[in-house]
Order: structure tokens, then C-alpha cells, then sequence
């Protein structure tokens, strides 16, 4: 019996005989060939017996044995059982819409969450590769060692990239850009606004990079001095609707004559400006920028031949020995390159022009949407073979009247595909409606072209092929397997081990997830509230950018200012605390040793320290009435340890030269984070230099803060006139430095609740079908004497289990994973236990939420209700 069972003829030519042969002859046909088969298997071998069975089922083909036309229409063929298996599908979502709902919903989020972050990483991915040239520019960089470390400069100088076409074949062409030091006052008749985003660029810019011109010729721009293009929303700002080539503007009350406008710039471009002006311009601003090889103003870029990066940066140590080595430079000095294209990702050098982005933030967004999907995917399983037993019969009912296994497959692959179909589609719509918020959400601009693409397209209609695929196998093969004799007689039993599986998988993720948005929101409140070692609160500052009216009026202005009401101390700086100050080379002679190096240089008046609150541990600060402050200089406690003074009181007194001035070290201020808690605290200075005051920071009384604006704005305009009092508050400037990390908080935030909320929703339905299941064994129990608090403990014990194993299994991947992104902070929190216990609490109540209901219910149900029909 087992030997006939195994040796048969083969199927696919079963079949091809059961295709073409009537009925009423088939039984005997098959029969007849069956046996002969067997004889010859037995005789000439099982390979010649099958191949000799194909050639009988050809040979017998008569035309009297054939099949009519009528019979091939009634026999059901493919496209008639995937009709069904839809109808039956569609059937299934109508007759079961809680289950149907939270599987749409869960593929839905997963779909939604997916498309948000592809859509982030692929604006991420693409930073700077629209440039045809990309493969061929590389930035020049600098790099200056001193015996205050070492600094690594994104700037140049000026002469280098014409020398180096002149000396170096490999260079083709260069553009060297130059972003304005300070704000800007740009007018247009009576319109006058001050700017921060200026660049100055060579005229081969629009050579080296693909930025496209709305109007003007883009051969012949930026040649001339005082040349200016404007960007799109500029040339809307300052001339409305009317072309403003050939007209003129004033910047700073110099006349710029407007040569062209821009297209509009892609957002995933380092390179961003309002307004582009000629080099030429910059040049006659500021001779020195031709001529001084150690003055680093300019980012400079190289257009190199084919493959000759290697060739050229072996050349630029003999470049750097002939023209910046001489007896007054103590500095060691190296130049290097760096691909344009990777410019994004790199480390970050002091002058980036745009912020950087994070490769560990996109594998973390690309794993977050990775595991969505997968809670999504394992949602679909838990709850598709969850309520495999509320369909048993009907799949029991079929295997008895004839279905086979494989159709039963089909028909649930088909009908976890129709959901994976489904749920795209309305991801798709959910997503257009969403995309703009997404885009204000990270100041980015993001249009939906991504879905256009064919690698998208084609990823779009795979995936839900494969996972309807994924999702449905494994219900289709429990499904499947029912034996219609022991699911008649309510014995259905299976997959109570995977949805336990899933379930623990489910919250794994989320507790990792629950874990990382915890860590993060703990590290942005800590670099919000954490003291940065000076006073920021209700500090105004006045931004005058190059403007030189409010420093040629700089007594009459301040003490305006300070009689005001509800105005307290007033400041004059060159910058301020979040901002990056100048790196400036600094010379420090100590008793016959010169001590060179590269520290930051503020330009600030004698109130500054009180402003601020900051602490003088060493020496004084600047006094107004002794004119040696004037060429005095005050120092941090990093600048005494990076020249490597034993003590604060070392320094004192001690002769400098810095940016051409001369004088002694007068003060040590006390260290303060006037960057973000991102770095360390590195080395700052302070010199009393009103010609470089740029901005005016006064401290406002608590709950007067509009009327005190209001007297600011009527004094600005009594001693400055017409020109626009420009500000913003410390505080919220000084919080833009963490701007990338509350976005990228924002969005595991968003996308730990998604997913979240998929795992509680299957939860739910999960807990609501084991309830119905065991709800006559409940009852039982009550009957029994079991009391209702004990019988919600064991429903409740039953859930809490996969929970708890998950929170287990998820705690180590949690805390590497945020670990290595709280490295990346020179002040950060130390994980503790208020990070454990805070998931732990939260999956509590989040179990405690999904399943209590359903549990209570359950202990409290009227047992006869249950057992009426035993």
C-alpha cells in the first residue's frame, strides 16, 4: 500500500489526460494506464515507466474522448477561483470588521511610517548629487596645529585656488565662496530688511555647479564688482512681480546692481544663499583676501581632472612647503581634500556651510522603519491565525466538499494580499495628505516626486506582493491543515505558540523604541534646563550686522537704552553666547617663549561680563575709564590650560599679539558653555574693539517684555533713524543648536507611538479572541468557586508574560543603541534607572489598558451564558 502510494505516474500528465478526456471515458482510460504503469515500473524501472505513461496519455487522445465545450465552461479554471476567493475575502472583511479594521490600520501605519522615512533618508541619501560635476569637485581643506590642539577649517585662503590652477594640471576650474560675516541691511526703495544669507562666489559657479538661472545669462554674471543674483522668494520680497534685472539695491548703503535670479535651489544642497554676489565684490571689500596666504576667509572648491585625486594630494604637502612655511609662522599647517559629494556626511569642520547630517540617525530612522513594518506584518499573522478558529468550520466545510489544500492556501495568500494592496493604497493617500506637515515639521521642502521614480514604483508594487505573501503563509498552512472531523467537533487547536512569538516580538520593538524616546527626551530637557554657565533668560539681543551708525552712536545709544523701563543691563558684541566666533591665530609670549595658537576671539565692552554673569576667577575685566583696556585681553580657563599655563594667575600680564593688536592679558573668565553641550568648551578670548561690534544684547524685566519692545523700537528709531530695529531673543537662538536633535526626536517620538499603537491594537484583538476562547473554561472556574479578581489575575498573568520576556529581550539592543547616540554629546545624561523603570511602567499600563477590559468582562460574565449549551 505505502510502495503504491509512493510510486505513481506523474501528475502534470494526470492532468493534461484529465484536461482533454471526457468523463464518461476517463475513469477507465486512467485505469488502464495506471496498471500498465505499475507492471512497468516493476519491469523496466520507475524513469522508463514515466516517460512511456506521458506517451500513452498522448497516444490515447481520440476525438471521440473528448471533452465538449460545455464542460471546459463549466469547469472552474483560474480566473474563476480568484473571483471567488476575492468575494470571499471581501465577504470575510464585511463579517469581521474589528479584526479586518485593526489589520488594515496596523498595515496602514506600518505602509505610512515607511514612506515618511524613505521619503527623509532618500532627501538625506541625495544631498548634493543632482551636480553633474560631483564626481569631479572636491573641497579644499585646511588644517592648523598649535599648541592649542589642532584646527580643522572647512575655509582657505584666497590665493591658494589660483595658484594651484596655475602650477597644478590636475585643477580644471575653481570656485571659492566667501558667506558674510554678519547680517546684512538690504533696501529697495522703502522696502529694507536685514539678511543673513550672503555668499560671494567666482564666476565659474554656475559652471562647477548645475544651479540654473530664472533670468540672466549665466556666462556673463558675477564678473563685475557689486554684481548681485537674487533668489526666487528675494526677488518676490524686494520687487513683487516685476523683473528686477538691471535694477538696484543697497546693502549695507553700497549700490549692487541686480544681474540675475536663480531657480529655485534644492533643499538637499549644502549650498544655500538669498543673495549671490560677485567675488570681485568681496575682493574690493577686502584687498588682504588675494594676497595673505594665512587668512582663511573662503570655502574653496576644485574641479580636478579624471581620476587624478591620488596624484594631486600627493602634491599638496611640496604646494604647502613652498608658499606657507616661513620664520613668523609657528603654526603647522596641512592641506588636504575632500569629495563634494560626501561633504554632507563628513566630519564637521569649522565654516560648514550647511548643517551636517548624521549616517547613524539614518540606519536608526531606516531600522525604526524597518521594525513598524514588521509589527505591522506580525500583527497580520497574530491576529489572521488568532481568528483562524472563527473561520474553521467554513474552511472544514469546504474540505469536505471537495476543496484541496492548495486552494485553501491560495485562498488566504490572496486574501492577505488583497489587505497588503489595500492598505498601500490608502498609505499612498494618507501620505499626500501628511506631506506637508512632515515637510514644516523639518523646515524642509519635500514634494512626493519620490513616488515617481521607477526603482520606487517598482518597489511599490513588489512589496505588497511579498508581503501579502510573508503575512499570509503561515495562516494559509494552519488554515490549511484543519481536519474537518476534529474542527466539526470543536477540537481546533495551533498557533498558539506563534502569536506568543509575535506578541514578544511586537513589544521587544517597542520597548527598544519606548527606551530610545525616553533616552532622547531626557537629553534635549537636559540640554535645555542644564546651566550653560552664563545668564540667558529675558535677553534680547539687537542685530546691526555691518551697520556703523549704532557704533558711531554707541554712548548716546546705551545710555538711551539703559534708562528705559523694564530694561536692565545693555551689552555691545561682535557675537554671542551659541554663536561661533571668530578663530583667530593668537601669540602668547612667556618670558622669552612664544606660545602660539588658534582660539576663538569675541569683541565685547566692559559691561559684557555683568550682562552675562559670568565670573572673573583671575585679574579684572575691561574698565571704560583706563585706556590700556583697550588693548587688553581677558581669556577663559580652556585658553590658560590649552597654552599650558599651570594656573589662571600665570597668564596674567603676559604680552600678546591677536588679529594685529598688540597688549597684555588682563582677566581669566571662568569656563561657559558659549557653544552647544554638543562639544567641549574650547578656548575664547576677549578683546574691547567697538569697530567690531555687531550686536547690542539687553536684559528685559520678567512680564514687561512688550513694553519694553515697544520703548526699544520708539528709542532705536529716535537715535538711529529709519533704519529697521532688527532682533530675536538669546534663549530661543541658543536652542536652534539642538534643532536636528529635537527633529530627530520628534520623529522616533512619532514613530514609537505608531508603533505602539499597532502592538496595543493587536493586543486587543488578541486578548479579546483568547478571552472568547477560554471563556467556557472561565466559567467553569466560577462555577467552581473561582472568584472574579483571581480570574482576571490568570487572563491578566497569560498577556503579561510575552510583555515582560520582551521588555527583557529588548533591554540590551535599548541600551546600546542609545548609548552610542548619547556619545555623540560632550554633556550628556548617564542612563539610570529612571530610563528602565519609565518603559517598564508604561508597557504596564499599557498592558494593563489593552487587555483589563477584556479580562474584567470576562471574570464577570454570567457563566450559564457560556455553558447554557453543554
Amino acid at each position: 500500500m505505502n510502495s503504491t502510494k509512493k510510486i505513481s505516474p506523474p501528475k502534470w500528465a494526470d492532468r493534461i489526460l484529465q484536461w482533454y478526456c471526457a468523463e464518461e471515458f476517463l475513469e477507465e482510460v486512467q485505469g488502464d494506464l495506471h496498471e500498465w504503469f505499475h507492471r512497468r515500473s516493476k519491469r523496466q524501472g520507475l524513469t522508463l515507466a514515466r516517460v512511456l505513461y506521458f506517451i500513452d496519455v498522448i497516444r490515447f487522445f481520440r476525438t471521440f474522448r473528448l471533452r465538449s465545450m460545455q464542460e471546459h465552461k463549466t469547469k472552474v479554471g483560474f480566473g474563476g477561483k480568484m473571483n471567488n476567493y476575492i468575494k470571499t475575502g471581501i465577504r470575510d472583511f464585511r463579517r469581521q470588521k474589528f479584526y479586518a479594521a485593526i489589520n488594515l490600520f496596523g498595515l496602514v501605519a506600518g505602509f505610512t511610517s515607511c514612506l515618511f522615512i524613505v521619503t527623509y533618508l532618500q532627501d538625506e541619501l541625495s544631498y548634493d548629487q543632482f551636480h553633474s560635476k560631483k564626481d569631479s569637485i572636491y573641497r579644499l581643506n585646511v588644517d592648523i596645529s598649535t599648541s592649542t590642539g589642532k584646527l580643522e577649517l572647512a575655509y582657505s585662503s584666497g590665493p591658494m585656488a589660483q595658484t594651484l590652477q596655475s602650477e597644478l594640471p590636475e585643477v580644471q576650474d575653481y570656485v571659492r565662496i566667501a558667506k558674510n560675516p554678519a547680517s546684512v541691511l538690504v533696501r529697495n526703495k522703502e522696502r529694507q530688511f536685514y539678511e543673513e544669507s550672503v555668499i560671494y562666489a567666482d564666476p565659474a559657479f554656475f559652471t562647477l555647479f548645475d544651479f540654473e538661472l530664472a533670468l540672466g545669462n549665466k556666462e556673463t554674471v558675477l564678473k563685475q564688482v557689486d554684481e548681485v543674483i537674487l533668489s526666487p522668494q528675494m526677488a518676490i520680497k524686494y520687487f513683487g512681480e516685476s523683473s528686477p534685472i538691471g535694477e538696484e539695491m543697497q546693502f549695507d548703503g553700497t549700490t549692487y546692481k541686480v544681474v540675475g535670479v536663480v531657480q529655485p535651489m534644492p533643499t538637499n544642497s549644502h549650498i544655500q544663499f538669498d543673495f549671490l554676489v560677485s567675488m570681485a565684490t568681496w575682493i574690493a571689500l577686502r584687498p588682504p583676501t588675494e594676497t595673505n596666504w594665512f587668512w582663511f576667509p573662503v570655502t574653496t572648491y576644485l574641479q580636478l581632472t579624471e581620476n587624478s585625486e591620488a596624484t594631486f594630494a600627493t602634491k599638496l604637502p611640496a604646494f604647502r612647503d613652498k608658499y606657507m612655511v616661513n620664520e613668523r609662522e609657528t603654526s603647522e599647517y596641512n592641506l588636504s581634500i575632500e569629495p563634494f559629494a560626501g561633504i554632507h556626511f563628513s566630519e564637521a569642520r569649522l565654516g560648514e556651510m550647511d548643517v551636517k547630517g548624521e549616517k547613524s540617525y539614518l540606519y536608526f530612522l531606516a531600522a525604526v522603519a524597518g521594525f513598524i513594518l514588521l509589527l505591522a506584518v506580525a500583527n497580520f499573522i497574530n491576529l489572521s491565525t488568532a481568528k483562524s478558529t472563527r473561520r474553521a468550520k467554513e474552511i472544514a466545510v469546504r474540505k469536505t466538499l471537495g476543496a484541496l489544500r492548495s486552494e485553501i492556501k491560495w485562498q488566504f495568500l490572496v486574501e492577505s494580499t488583497m489587505y497588503a494592496v489595500g492598505a498601500l493604497a490608502l498609505a499612498i493617500v494618507v501620505y499626500i495628505a501628511l506631506l506637508p506637515s512632515f515637510s514644516d515639521l523639518l523646515s524642509r521642502q519635500f514634494d512626493g516626486a519620490i513616488l515617481t521614480t521607477l526603482p520606487f514604483v517598482l518597489a511599490l508594487a513588489v512589496t505588497p506582493l511579498v508581503l501579502g505573501f510573508l503575512a499570509g503563509f503561515y495562516p494559509a498552512l494552519v488554515m490549511a491543515a484543519f481536519e474537518p472531523i476534529q474542527t466539526l467537533g470543536h477540537q481546533t487547536k495551533g498557533g498558539f505558540r506563534l502569536r506568543g512569538v509575535l506578541t514578544t516580538f511586537q513589544f521587544a520593538v517597542s520597548s527598544i523604541l519606548i527606551f530610545a524616546t525616553v533616552a532622547m527626551w531626557m537629553q534635549l530637557n537636559y540640554l535645555r534646563n542644564t546651566d550653560p554657565g552664563f545668564s540667558k533668560e529675558q535677553t534680547l539681543v539687537i542685530d546691526f550686522g555691518l551697520n556703523q551708525q549704532p557704533i558711531a552712536r554707541y554712548h548716546t545709544l546705551r545710555n538711551e537704552l539703559e534708562n528705559l523701563e523694564n530694561v536692565g543691563a545693555v551689552t555691545f558684541s561682535s557675537h554671542i553666547p551659541s554663536e561661533k566666533p571668530h578663530g583667530v591665530g593668537t601669540r602668547i609670549y612667556n618670558e622669552g617663549e612664544v606660545i602660539d595658537g588658534e582660539i576663538y576671539a569675541n569683541m565685547v565692552d566692559y559691561q559684557f561680563y555683568d550682562s552675562y554673569e559670568l565670573e572673573i576667577v583671575a585679574g579684572r575685566s575691561f574698565d571704560f575709564s583706563l585706556s590700556e583696556d583697550s588693548s587688553g585681553l581677558v581669556v577663559n580657563e580652556a585658553t590658560v590650560k590649552a597654552m599650558g599655563f599651570g594656573s589662571n594667575e600665570e597668564i596674567l600680564n603676559k604680552e600678546f599679539l591677536q588679529w594685529g593688536r598688540r597688549g597684555r592679558v588682563i582677566g581669566v573668565v571662568k569656563d561657559f558653555n558659549f557653544l552647544s553641550l554638543h562639544t567641549e568648551i574650547e578656548p575664547l578670548s576677549f578683546q574691547m574693539w567697538p569697530e567690531q561690534f555687531r550686536k547690542i544684547s539687553v536684559k528685559l524685566e520678567a512680564n514687561r517684555v512688550a513694553s519694553a519692545i515697544e520703548g526699544l523700537e520708539k528709542t532705536w528709531r529716535e537715535v538711529i533713524g529709519d533704519i529697521p530695529m532688527n532682533y530675536y531673543f538669546l534663549d530661543q537662538r541658543f536652542n536652534e543648536q539642538y534643532r536636528n536633535d529635537q527633529q530627530l526626536g520628534t520623529i522616533i517620538g512619532i514613530f514609537s507611538t505608531v508603533s505602539i499603537i499597532i502592538a496595543v491594537l493587536g493586543l486587543i484583538a488578541f486578548a479579546t479572541h483568547i478571552c472568547a476562547q477560554r471563556a467556557k473554561e472561565m466559567a467553569l472556574r466560577k462555577v467552581m468557586g473561582a472568584s472574579a479578581s483571581g480570574i482576571s489575575f490568570l487572563l491578566y498573568k497569560q498577556f503579561s508574560r510575552p510583555v515582560g520576556i520582551a521588555f527583557i529581550v529588548g533591554l540590551l539592543p535599548a541600551y546600546y543603541i542609545t548609548d552610542q547616540w548619547l556619545e555623540q554629546f560632550a554633556y550628556r545624561v548617564n542612563i539610570n534607572a529612571m530610563m528602565l523603570l519609565l518603559p517598564l511602567l508604561l508597557l504596564a499600563i499599557i498592558l494593563l489598558l489593552s487587555v483589563g477590559y477584556q479580562s474584567i468582562q470576562t471574570a464577570l460574565a454570567n457563566p450559564v451564558k457560556h455553558l447554557k449549551d453543554e
